[in-house]
C-alpha cells in the first residue's frame, strides 16, 4: 500500500503483535483471523435516520485518531500510520425483516477486515422491511478492543441525536492512541517494566502444585456459546458477601470459577487469565485503541480453610498481580514455558479467560437496540464474558471450543457453577473440601475435562 507523504510511521504495539502471533502459530489461520474482528450493531426503531447515522459514525472515525489506523508492509516490517479523517459513503441494504436481518449477522463474519487494508473499520446500514434501520460494524481488534466498545457506542448515540436534531456534535476533548504509543515506548525503559518481568518470571515458575485443569487444547477453534446469568437474590447476597469479605463483586465471581473448578476436577492450583483494559492514566480510560493485556491470576485453594477467608486473600492476590499487569503476555509467554513443557505442550496458561465487560449497563440503558455478534472461532478452551448491571444482574457467555466439549458437558459446567454460587451465599463459611463433598451427588463436570 501507498503511504501518503508526510505521515509519520509507527511500529505495532505490543498489544497488537499479539493478535498478529494467534494468527501465525494456528492450524487454521484463516479462522483465528475471525477471532480479531469485533463485531457489533446498533439498531433505531423509531423515526431512523440512516443518514444521521451514517454521520454518527463518519463523526466517530474523526475524532478516534485509532479508528483511521492503516498497517503497511515495510523493509523494516509491519507499521501503521494515522489516516487525515474522510467522509465515507457506507453501503446500504434492505432485509425482509427480522428474521432475514439474524441471517444477515449471522453471516456478517465473511466480510474480511484485513489487516494490510485500506480500513480497518467495516459498516453496513442495513433496512429492516419498511422501518427500522441497523447500523453493523466489524472493526479490527487492532484499532479498538473490548473497552473502546462502550466508548464509541455512547459516542454514537450522541452523535446520532445531534444530527437527527439537525446539529453538529461537539468536538469536545479528544483523545490520541499516540499517547498510549508513548507510554507504552517509556515503560518498556522503565525500572517498572524490569520489576515486572521479575515478578512474573517468578509467578510462572514457582507454583506450589501447578495443574493445567482442562489439558490439552484444541487446535481447531470453532466454538459456540452458552448463556447464563445471576440476579434477583442470589444476585444480592453474592454482592452483600462480596462486601463482607472486601473484595469486588467481579473478583467474587472469578473466585467462584476457581471453586468451580476445585469442585469439578480435583485441581487446587491454576491459573484463571484475566483481560485488562491496559489503561493506566485518566486520558487513556477515555481513548478507543487496542491496549488490553491477558494477565494470569494464580489460585492456590487451601482445601480445608473457609472460603469466606480466602475470598479476601485472593482478592488481594489479584490487586497485586495487576500492580504488574503492564508487562505484555508477548513477553510473558518466554517466561512460562516450563510448565507446559513439563506436560509435553500443547497446555495452555490461559485454558480460562475471565472478562468482565464494561459495555454491559450501558447497553441496558442505551435508547438504542445495542449487540454484540457471537464469536466463531476460539484460541482457548473457555472464554467467559461477564457483564455486570450493578443493583440488578450478572450476564455471562461462556465460549467453549467445541471440537473438545459437548453442549451437554458446557450445561453440566454452567449449573455446576450457579451452584457454587448458591451454596457458598448460603454458608461462606463451607470448605473446599466440604463444598466438592456437598456436590459431589449433583450433576459433575469431572468428566468434561
Amino acid at each position: 500500500m501507498r503511504i501518503p507523504e508526510g505521515k509519520t510511521l509507527y511500529p505495532l504495539s505490543d498489544s497488537q503483535k499479539l493478535l498478529r502471533w494467534t494468527e501465525i502459530f494456528s492450524l487454521e489461520p484463516t479462522k483465528t483471523r475471525e477471532i480479531n474482528i469485533i463485531s457489533f450493531y446498533i439498531r433505531v426503531a423509531k423515526d431512523a435516520d440512516p443518514d444521521a447515522l451514517e454521520k454518527a459514525l463518519n463523526h466517530v472515525i474523526a475524532i478516534n485518531d485509532s479508528l483511521r489506523l492503516r498497517i503497511v508492509r515495510t523493509w523494516k516490517g509491519w507499521r501503521q500510520y494515522i489516516a487525515d479523517p474522510e467522509f465515507v459513503h457506507f453501503p446500504r441494504m434492505n432485509v425482509s425483516g427480522n428474521a432475514a436481518f439474524q441471517e444477515f449477522l449471522k453471516n456478517a463474519y465473511k466480510f474480511p477486515v484485513p489487516w494490510l487494508g485500506k480500513s480497518l473499520v467495516w459498516a453496513r446500514l442495513v433496512q429492516i422491511g419498511a422501518g427500522d434501520w441497523a447500523l453493523v460494524m466489524r472493526m479490527h481488534h487492532a484499532v479498538m478492543d473490548g473497552y473502546s466498545i462502550r466508548l464509541i457506542c455512547q459516542q454514537l448515540q450522541a452523535a446520532y441525536h445531534c444530527y437527527l436534531a439537525g446539529e453538529a456534535p461537539a468536538d469536545g476533548k479528544r483523545y490520541s492512541i499516540l499517547d498510549f504509543f508513548e507510554a507504552e515506548k517509556k515503560y518498556s525503559a522503565s525500572p517498572q517494566h524490569e520489576e515486572d518481568r521479575k515478578f512474573w518470571s517468578y509467578a510462572y515458575n514457582h507454583q506450589r502444585h501447578y495443574s493445567f485443569p482442562a489439558g490439552h487444547r484444541s487446535e481447531f477453534g470453532a466454538c459456540a456459546s452458552a448463556n447464563f446469568s445471576i440476579e434477583h437474590d442470589l444476585y444480592q447476597r453474592l454482592s452483600s458477601l462480596a462486601q463482607a469479605s472486601s473484595c469486588s463483586l467481579l473478583s467474587l465471581l472469578m473466585s467462584m470459577v476457581a471453586l468451580t473448578t476445585y469442585v469439578a476436577t480435583g485441581k487446587d492450583n491454576f491459573a484463571l487469565y484475566s483481560l485488562t483494559h491496559g489503561r493506566h492514566t485518566f486520558a487513556q480510560k477515555k481513548t478507543v485503541g487496542c491496549m488490553m493485556n491477558t494477565v494470569p491470576i494464580f489460585y492456590d485453594v487451601d482445601t480445608n480453610k473457609p472460603v469466606s477467608e480466602q475470598f479476601s486473600i485472593w482478592y488481594m492476590n489479584y490487586l497485586d498481580t495487576l500492580s504488574h499487569g503492564r508487562l505484555t503476555m508477548g513477553e510473558q509467554v518466554p517466561l512460562s514455558y516450563k510448565e507446559p513443557i513439563k506436560h509435553f505442550f500443547n497446555f495452555n496458561h490461559g485454558w480460562m479467560l475471565f472478562s468482565p465487560m464494561e459495555f454491559g449497563s450501558f447497553f441496558e440503558q442505551a435508547d438504542m437496540e445495542m449487540e454484540m455478534l457471537p464469536m466463531h472461532n476460539l484460541s482457548s478452551q473457555f472464554y467467559l464474558s461477564v457483564l455486570d448491571v450493578p443493583g440488578e444482574h450478572v450476564r455471562f457467555s461462556l465460549d467453549y471450543q467445541t471440537h473438545k466439549f459437548k453442549q451437554s458437558t458446557i450445561s453440566k459446567l454452567t449449573s455446576q457453577y450457579l451452584a457454587v454460587c448458591q451454596a457458598v451465599a448460603d454458608d461462606p463459611s463451607i470448605t473446599p473440601k466440604q463444598l466438592r463433598a456437598a456436590l459431589a451427588g449433583t450433576e459433575s463436570a469431572k468428566k468434561a475435562f
